[in-house]
C-alpha cells in the first residue's frame, strides 16, 4: 500500500509527458497536412528518423484522426481512473478498464513501430517518445494490480463495466470523445496561428534563413569525363542550384516540374545540377535498408543515358514514368526501362553494356559522399550559390532567383 501513492504520482506524471508528446504529434500533422513549411523542427532529424515521412502516409490516421489525438484519448483516461480510484478510497478494481486500454496500447505500439520500421522505412521520434510512455504506463498499472493478478484485472475489465458506470462513461469520453474534440481544436488553433503569417511572410522569413546562411563550396568530383555532373543551364548562368534528389521521392517528382517552369522564367540565368541520393541501400550505405527498392537503378540508368548524351531527355522521362508512380516492383521498372530505350531510341547494347559494367555506380556513390558532408536531411534538398534552401517550394525560389538578380543589376 505504501508504493501506490508513487505509483499514482508516477502515473499521473508519465500521462502529462503522454498528452504533451501526443499534443505535439497533432501540432507536426497539421502543419504537415496543411503544407505549412517548418524548418528546424527536432520531429525531423534525418530521412529515415522524422515525423513528416510518417505523417504523409496513409498510417498516420485512423477514422480521419491523427493517431496522436486517440493518445490523447488514453492518457485523459488514464488520469480519470486515476482521479476515480481516488474517489472510491483507493478500490483497485477500478484500474481494470484502464489495465485493459494500457495493454491495447502497448499492442498498438509494437504494431505501428513494425509499420513505421519496416513498411514506411521512417521512424518518428515523437512516436517512438509515445510508445515509450505506454509501455511505462503499461508496466506501472501492471505493478498496482500485482496483487489482484494481471488476468484478474482483464477479466474485471471486461465483466464488470456494469459495476463502474463513472470509469465506463469516462472511458467513452476520453477515447471516444476528446480525439475528435482535440484534433478540431488543435486544427484550428494551429492553423489560424501559423497563417497569421501570410504565405508572403512565410517566404520572407524562409528567405532571412537562407540569406543568413555562408555560402559553402560543394564538392564536385567529375573525373573521367563520363562521370560528369549533369546540369540544365549555361555554365556562366549567376545563379547556381544544386539538387539532391531520388528517382522514387514522391516529393522529388512532384518538384521537379515546378522547379523546370520556374528555371524558364529565368532562362540563362539559372544553372540547376542534378546530384543523386537514391534511398536505397544498394548504393546509398547511409541507408540501413532499402526504402526505395528501384532508386539506385533508375539513377544509374538515366546516367547511361547521359553517356550517350540524352541525360536530360531521360530524366524528364524517368520523372513521369507511371510504374515508378504505381510503386511497381524492381522487376516491373526494369521492364519499363527496357521499354524507354526502345522508345527513346537510345543504344540498347551500350546501355547493357553500361549498366552491368557498373561504372556509373562510382558517380552516384560520391553524390552521396558530398550529400553526406553537406548533412542532408532529405530528399529533395536545394543548395542556390552554396546556401541551403530551408524548404521546398517555388515561392521561397523565386524570391531569392529575384534578390540574386537585383543584387546583380545593382552591382
Amino acid at each position: 500500500m505504501q508504493k501506490r501513492p508513487i505509483l499514482v504520482f508516477l502515473l499521473v506524471a508519465i500521462s502529462f509527458i503522454g498528452i504533451y508528446l501526443a499534443g505535439y504529434s497533432i501540432y507536426e500533422h497539421i502543419l504537415v497536412k496543411s503544407g505549412i513549411e517548418t524548418t528546424g523542427s527536432i520531429c525531423n532529424i534525418n530521412e529515415t528518423v522524422n515525423c513528416k515521412g510518417v505523417i504523409q502516409s496513409k498510417w498516420s490516421t485512423f477514422l480521419g484522426l491523427p493517431i496522436g489525438a486517440y493518445g490523447i484519448g488514453f492518457y485523459v483516461f488514464v488520469l480519470c481512473s486515476l482521479l476515480w480510484y481516488r474517489v472510491k478510497e483507493s478500490d483497485v478494481d477500478v484500474l481494470a478498464p484502464a489495465v485493459l486500454f494500457s495493454t491495447v496500447s502497448v499492442l498498438f505500439s509494437i504494431l505501428l513501430f513494425f509499420v513505421s520500421k519496416f513498411v514506411i522505412g521512417v521512424l518518428c521520434p515523437v512516436c517512438l517518445s509515445m510508445y515509450l510512455v505506454n509501455l511505462l504506463i503499461f508496466i506501472l498499472l501492471f505493478v498496482f494490480v500485482a496483487r489482484s493478478g494481471y488476468v484478474a484485472s482483464l477479466k474485471k475489465s471486461v465483466f464488470k463495466f456494469k459495476d463502474l458506470p463513472i470509469v465506463f462513461l469516462l472511458s467513452a469520453l476520453a477515447v471516444f470523445g476528446s480525439p475528435q474534440v482535440v484534433s478540431s481544436l488543435a486544427k484550428k488553433v494551429v492553423v489560424q496561428s501559423q497563417l497569421k503569417l501570410t504565405r508572403e511572410e512565410q517566404v520572407e522569413r524562409a528567405f532571412r534563413v537562407w540569406s543568413a546562411q555562408k555560402s559553402v563550396e560543394i564538392r564536385t568530383i567529375d573525373s573521367p569525363e563520363r562521370l560528369q555532373s549533369y546540369s540544365h543551364g549555361p555554365d556562366s548562368a549567376p545563379i547556381k542550384v544544386v539538387e539532391f534528389f531520388d528517382f522514387e521521392c514522391p516529393a522529388c517528382r512532384n518538384f521537379y516540374s515546378e522547379l523546370k517552369a520556374l528555371v524558364s522564367e529565368y532562362e540563362g540565368s539559372v544553372q540547376v545540377q542534378y546530384r543523386n541520393y537514391p534511398l536505397d541501400n544498394s548504393c546509398n550505405s547511409a541507408m540501413e535498408f532499402p526504402l526505395h527498392k528501384s532508386a539506385c537503378m533508375l539513377a544509374e540508368y538515366s546516367r547511361c543515358a547521359g553517356e550517350q548524351g540524352q541525360y536530360l531527355q531521360v530524366l524528364d522521362a524517368l520523372m513521369m514514368l507511371p510504374e515508378v508512380d504505381a510503386e511497381a516492383t524492381p522487376g516491373e521498372i526494369q521492364t519499363a526501362l527496357n521499354r524507354l530505350t526502345t522508345r527513346l531510341n537510345l543504344d540498347a547494347v551500350a546501355m547493357n553494356e553500361c549498366m552491368e559494367s557498373d561504372r556509373q555506380l562510382q558517380k552516384i556513390k560520391d553524390d552521396i559522399e558530398v550529400a553526406n558532408e553537406l548533412e542532408l536531411a532529405g530528399t529533395p534538398s536545394i543548395w542556390v550559390n552554396g546556401k541551403a534552401v530551408p524548404g521546398v517550394g517555388t515561392a521561397l525560389l523565386r524570391r531569392i532567383f529575384r534578390h540574386l538578380e537585383d543584387e546583380r543589376g545593382g552591382s
